[in-house]
């Protein structure tokens, strides 16, 4: 779901949607609302991903769709030359766990020094394997089960147990209220 707008997956790989349209995240190419699940005219599809205004699709060649706010009206297909198995605003998963830029294709890289501007970043070499994105912060869930945070931490929304940002291209893992990391997820 997105902020205002559902999209649905069916079985056979089509693509449906509803709500508000404001921004054409209904894939339809206009801005009508829709109160029922309308047909977008995708196929082939094997995951959508609503955040904000904005609609995303993948489908099982690893091509990205996205429409709505930013994008056109309707799904197209976005100019990125990697099999992508996840998306979200700012960042898509490739098939090879690292986590990039939509805008540049810049990775996103693992550290395990806890934001330590001080000292050399110890990368940590872990594939990635989903990614969840809000609107400034992204979580990420390691193939080990750790899960990796990036972005603001305004609320503690990155549960690295401080409120602080988290906004360079290194990120660390999520921990307990404890302060141990949190893994097996």
């Amino acid at each position: 779901v997105g902020e205002n707008h559902t999209l649905l997956l069916g079985k056979n790989g089509k693509v449906y949607s509803f709500g508000y349209n404001a921004n054409g995240q209904l894939g339809t190419g206009n801005v009508s609302t829709y109160k029922a699940p309308v047909d977008i005219n995708l196929s082939g599809i094997v995951k959508v991903v609503a955040v904000g205004n904005t609609s995303y699709a993948i489908d099982g060649e690893g091509h990205a769709y996205a429409w709505g706010e930013g994008y056109t009206k309707q799904p197209s297909k976005l100019n990125i030359d990697a099999n992508i198995v996840d998306i979200g605003r700012n960042y898509y998963l490739a098939e090879d766990g690292i986590v990039r830029k939509i805008s540049n294709n810049q990775e996103l890289l693992l550290s395990v020094n806890e934001y330590d501007p001080s000292g050399p970043a110890a990368i940590e070499e872990e594939k990635i394997v989903q990614i969840s994105e809000e609107n400034d912060y992204i979580l990420m869930l390691g193939e080990t089960g750790k899960v990796y945070s990036y972005g603001t931490n305004t609320y503690g929304q990155l549960g690295d147990v401080t409120l602080n940002p988290r906004q360079s291209n290194i990120t660390t893992a999520v921990k307990i209220s404890s302060g141990n990391v949190l893994q097996n997820v």
